[in-house]
C-alpha cells in the first residue's frame, strides 16, 4: 500500500486553486472582452495556418539545400496552391455556412 494514501484530501486541498470573488470578476470581464466574431476566428485561422506554410516553405527551401529548382518548385507550389488554397476554401464556406446556420 503507498505510503501516503491517507493524504489524499490533504493533497487535494493544497493543490486546487480557489479564485477569490473579485479575481472571478475580473476574469468574466476579461472573457467577454476577448470575444471574438466568427469573421475574426475564420482569419486569424487563416493567419496562422499560412504562417506555418511560409515558414515549412523557407524550411524546405533551407533543407533542399537553397537552389530554387523543379523539386523545390513543386514543393512550394504544393504547399501554397494545395495546402494553402484548400484550407482558405474551406475555412470561407464554414464561415458562410455557420452564418447561414445561424451559429
Amino acid at each position: 500500500m503507498w505510503a501516503g494514501a491517507g493524504t489524499q484530501g490533504s493533497f487535494d486541498s493544497l493543490c486546487s486553486l480557489r479564485m477569490t470573488k473579485k479575481a472571478e470578476e475580473k476574469m468574466g470581464k476579461n472573457d467577454a472582452a476577448q470575444q471574438l466574431s466568427p469573421l475574426q476566428v475564420t482569419l486569424r485561422a487563416n493567419l496562422l495556418f499560412w504562417g506555418v506554410l511560409v515558414l515549412a516553405g523557407i524550411l524546405a527551401f533551407l533543407v533542399c539545400g537553397a537552389v530554387w529548382d523543379d523539386a523545390v518548385k513543386g514543393l512550394e507550389k504544393f504547399l501554397f496552391l494545395v495546402l494553402g488554397g484548400v484550407f482558405t476554401l474551406v475555412s470561407v464556406m464554414d464561415h458562410f455556412y455557420e452564418r447561414q446556420a445561424g451559429h
